[in-house]
């Protein structure tokens, strides 16, 4: 019976909406992995070394990943939006797109880690002890080994390689935990962690690479990566440079949203609290968990469906999945905060009992973004970056000074507010922006398009 029912429900679905949900299937999985390697993460760093030292890794992370996403720029929009004019007929020009985008990953990742290094001392002495800069260093090693990451598993997403990504994201998390649970026995401290998690990504690259020179050349009729071939984006730079651009402002200033609240309750409250933040908002983070699969298979399924010129299949993917995505989130989010004492004390002990506001507040913002998480994807396949940045940007404005004024007031709690409050307004600017985007898109006279699109 279960069996007629998923037939009879796959049958109204639109055939976009079945591969889109096949796509996000397997990124799903991944997802779920890499949830199950961080929490377990915490869990060994908190019951091994203790609350307050991972109150110190969290403070390091923020503070790189703030400072280096400035100049580590997201060019998988960028890649997708551009590579997929070109993917099915004009193979050196693909190969000349995910070059200039290694290049500009490349370059970007070395300046962010030079910039991290001549303000470590500064952010130890503020926010540490002033004599740990050298783990803001050492974990900034991890954004450089992982600067070529982004193109690779966008080439491997345009290509439909997304088994592919599933089975080297259970890699990685496998040697997540290995190495960290090394560390932690052999040498019992944070450095140890740090220097295990770059080992581990520098291997992760290398791989990551591989396969998307795998893929590419599947794609393109046997094309390497290294086929020079970048002289055929010449006329294309400004434009692409300038999507770059957007993306990467749209970036940071998530990064300052995700980020910027456990720095600035460290700063205002304790180090102790700031961790008490950030178990409560990652247990949150398994409620959002499907939207980060959804928005990775969406986008260059609608950057595909924009340059067939299919805008029906396009609202139909969107109307269902919306839906879909809705009814997932919110159960996930009943469940998560019905049984918050137990997740909580699992992943950070009875100490952690005390994030239950927190992570009730950020499993909300958490269905609010989850369930629009296609408005920036469709901004992006429509080359409407510049839209995007502009909205984000706007609710920023809105998003720093209730920050700074809640984290005073509430602490945690107020942290966590705030992001509710960012969540729901730049996910309705983003929503209206994508909505009117989409009525200027002609609709050319194709048939459907294949289930395997």
């Amino acid at each position: 019976m279960k069996r007629r029912l998923v037939t009879r429900l796959s049958k109204r679905l639109n055939p976009q909406t079945r591969g889109f949900l096949r796509d996000s299937t397997k990124l799903g999985a991944g997802s779920a992995i890499v949830v199950a390697g961080y929490a377990t993460q915490i869990a060994l760093i908190t019951h091994i070394l203790g609350f307050e030292e991972y109150g110190v890794f969290v403070i390091v992370v923020s503070t790189v990943d703030l400072v280096a996403r400035l100049f580590d720029f997201q060019v998988g929009q960028m890649t997708t939006a551009y590579a997929a004019d070109s993917l099915k007929t004009n193979a050196r020009r693909t190969i000349g797109i995910a070059q200039f985008s290694y290049l500009v990953d490349l370059g970007a990742g070395v300046i962010g880690f030079l910039v991290v290094v001549a303000i470590a001392p500064v952010a130890a002495e503020q926010l540490l002890d002033g004599e740990s800069w050298w783990l803001f260093v050492l974990y900034g090693l991890i954004m450089l080994v992982t600067t070529t990451e982004t193109t690779s598993i966008t080439l491997l997403q345009l290509s439909g390689r997304f088994g592919g990504i599933l089975r080297l994201t259970g890699i990685r998390e496998t040697m997540r935990l290995a190495f960290v649970l090394f560390a932690l026995i052999a040498f019992d401290s944070i450095a140890s962690v740090i220097i295990g998690l770059v080992v581990m990504e520098a291997v992760m690259a290398v791989l990551w690479t591989i396969a998307a020179n795998t893929a590419v050349r599947a794609e393109t009729g046997g094309f390497s990566l290294t086929r020079r071939c970048l002289a055929e984006t010449q006329g294309m730079r400004r434009e692409m440079t300038r999507m770059v651009l957007h993306t990467n402002v749209i970036s940071y200033i998530k990064v300052l949203a995700a980020q910027a609240p456990t720095l600035l309750v460290g700063a205002m409250r304790t180090p102790a609290e700031a961790g008490l933040f950030k178990i409560g908002t990652s247990v949150a983070a398994v409620v959002g968990k499907p939207a980060d699969p959804a928005w990775a298979a969406v986008l260059p399924r609608l950057a595909k469906l924009r340059v067939a010129g299919r805008t029906t299949e396009m609202r139909a993917l969107i109307r269902q999945a919306s839906l879909g995505a809705f009814l997932l989130m919110s159960a996930m989010g009943l469940v998560a905060v019905v049984f918050r004492d137990p997740l909580l004390r699992i992943v950070g002990g009875s100490a952690a009992l005390a994030a239950g506001t927190v992570l009730t507040l950020s499993v909300l913002a958490r269905i609010v973004n989850g369930t629009l998480f296609w408005n920036s994807p469709l901004l992006y396949a429509l080359k409407r970056a510049s839209t995007a940045s502009r909205v984000v940007v706007g609710a920023s404005l809105i998003f720093v000074p209730v920050l700074v004024v809640f984290v005073d007031r509430w602490g945690a709690n107020g942290a966590a507010g705030a992001l509710l409050v960012w969540n729901v307004v730049v996910n309705a600017g983003l929503t209206i922006a994508a909505v009117r985007a989409m009525r200027l898109v002609p609709s050319l006279p194709l048939p459907p398009s294949p289930d395997s699109a």
